[in-house]
């Protein structure tokens, strides 16, 4: 098989060494997927926001110190006692006041232990959207790879019949074959050129979505190549569904994400929990004061902590026990949810990979049996013993065959990406 898929991307391979400058290859289409892709931008964002959050959270727990400044105007009577006056003054002052959190029964800590899952999450997720472009990239890159194999093998089979065709007239000329030969090599003709044309529109429309995909305009100039050398390519050692699953667990970031998401909810149930119980803060300051800007300000300080225990909220608090708990048996479903795709993913990418396998034996062999078929009705044909039907449907056979191998190889390639992607580890 080596052998045939070398054949097969040999033109390839000699263009990419010849023209290195134009050659759009695999890990470049991921490249541009990777740093065009708006998905990948909102979800990198996405990331960005989790932290900025996170930050938010946490300053909670830290000090908060303001500096303050002011000026008052004072006017009207003034009461001392059993008499009044009439007073006009000013009043400056500035300072520094600060406040400090001691301890809130462990609620801002659950606080920033829920952010803190949902920061990982949003990772997760972001990886989850690349690896999910770049399988994306790889299956759209090798089906057009594909299509460009298939035209090329139909536009080999339309020149073939072209030959057979001519052969087929100057039998007929010469009076050693009969008009059928000639009617049935132009039937075969017409039907190569519409395949043909078929191939040609299946090119296109994969470079589109290509495109789409690295949100780029290739060049029309542009060669596109399989920099991966084909006798190199080998099957993963892959494991029983148990195996994949256990390596999935592990390794999957949408399941990742929402086993984060689920702890977070966890964090929030205690954190819900916590305020009913007292909270106990510090705060503290040092001013200065003056009725005038031109004597001296006269320096004061205040420092003191503050219990605080909820008795009654309105039930505010009951409801937020509530909020917590649900939300806590969704995210728990939801991670039941996913886990059971990812089963389903892992089961189902296992079997495209024993597929591709058994395909692309049957498809070697297959074409090996072609290529001798089509020998063989050219020979009787060409020594008069054979009829035009015959190679006809060795050439039909032919192009089937190296069709199905072409699709093979890269649908095995197609088949290995999705199963990494599958086990997350792409």
């Amino acid at each position: 098989m080596r052998n045939i898929l070398t054949v097969l991307c040999v033109f390839s391979v000699l263009i990419f060494a010849n023209n290195p400058k134009d050659s759009i290859t695999i890990n470049l289409c991921i490249d541009l997927a990777i740093k065009n892709n708006p998905v990948i931008k909102s979800a990198d964002a996405t990331v960005e926001l989790g932290e900025a959050n996170f930050s938010s959270v946490r300053s909670g727990l830290l000090p908060s110190i303001s500096f303050q400044s002011g000026v008052t105007k004072n006017g009207g009577t003034t009461f001392t006692g059993p008499t009044t006056r009439t007073s006009d003054y000013e009043t400056y002052s500035l300072g520094f006041q600060g406040t400090q959190l001691i301890f809130d029964s462990w609620k801002s800590i659950y606080r920033l232990n829920a952010q803190s899952s949902l920061t990982k999450a949003s990772v997760y997720d972001a990886s989850n959207t690349r690896q999910s472009i770049i399988v994306n990239v790889q299956a759209a890159f090798y089906t057009y790879i594909q299509a460009k194999r298939v035209k090329d093998a139909s536009l080999d089979m339309f020149k073939q019949s072209e030959e057979h065709l001519a052969q087929a007239k100057a039998f007929y000329e010469a009076g050693k074959k009969p008009l059928f030969d000639v009617l049935k090599g132009q039937s075969d003709l017409a039907n190569s050129k519409l395949n043909y044309i078929r191939s040609v529109n299946s090119e296109k429309t994969a470079r589109i979505q290509l495109e789409n995909l690295t949100n780029t305009k290739f060049d029309s100039t542009s060669v596109f190549v399989d920099d991966i050398q084909i006798e190199q390519f080998i099957f993963p050692d892959i494991g029983n569904l148990d195996e994949s699953m256990n390596v999935a667990i592990n390794n999957r970031p949408d399941l990742l994400s929402a086993l984060m998401k689920q702890r977070s909810n966890e964090a929030l149930v205690s954190s819900a929990f916590s305020a009913h119980l007292p909270t106990l803060s510090a705060t503290g300051g040092y001013f200065w004061r003056s009725f005038d800007l031109s004597t001296q300000f006269q320096s004061s300080w205040n420092a003191g902590v503050t219990l605080s225990i909820p008795i009654f909220q309105g039930l505010g608090l009951l409801a937020a026990d509530q909020q917590a708990k649900a939300n806590l048996k969704i995210s728990t479903a939801q991670y039941e949810s996913v886990l059971q795709s990812v089963r389903l993913d892992v089961e189902q990418q296992l079997l495209n990979l024993n597929e591709t396998k058994e395909r692309m034996q049957a498809a070697e062999a297959f074409y090996k049996l072609a290529e001798e078929t089509l020998k063989l009705a050219v020979s009787r044909y060409e020594q008069e013993i054979g009829s035009p039907v015959e190679v006809t449907d060795a050439q039909v056979a032919l192009l089937n065959a190296k069709v199905s191998l072409i699709q093979s190889f890269y649908d095995a390639k197609i088949a290995v990406a999705r199963y990494m992607k599958a086990i997350g580890r792409l």
